[in-house]
């Protein structure tokens, strides 16, 4: 199998070695592979009162994160606890697209985020759930 490492009794491995190699690694994806969805992480920063003042908003907040979610982009988002903050996960938007989310937030929109950073986030582990 490529990418295994073949096993062999000692004196076979050297005659064997000098002939080519005993691991073989995969080979580099090619130029037509196509690329991973790029993963993008969203971080907001709440003004201290967010909890007395989110209620008029969080609706409609709710209802833009779902359209999302809808369209398979938004994996995962809440506050943090304190909630002087959230977090939300995209996967498969451009930054661009991202920074349309914010645009569109209500919290944003309202005063509720001091603050917002969008990071592209290089996934190397991922769990298919239970």
């Amino acid at each position: 199998a490529q990418g295994a490492c073949r096993r062999m009794p000692p004196l076979q491995w050297l005659r064997f070695a000098g002939r080519r190699a005993l691991c073989t690694t995969p080979s580099p994806p090619s130029a037509s592979a196509t690329p991973p969805p790029p993963w993008m992480m969203l971080c907001y920063e709440y003004v201290p009162d967010v909890l007395e003042r989110r209620g008029p908003h969080r609706p409609q907040h709710l209802q833009l994160a779902m359209q999302y979610v809808d369209r398979g982009h938004l994996v995962l988002g809440g506050a943090f606890d304190p909630p002087n903050g959230a977090a939300l996960v995209f996967k498969g938007l451009t930054e661009d697209g991202v920074h349309e989310f914010v645009a569109q937030d209500p919290y944003v929109q309202n005063g509720l985020v001091t603050k917002w950073e969008v990071r592209r986030w290089t996934v190397v582990i991922e769990g298919k759930g239970p």
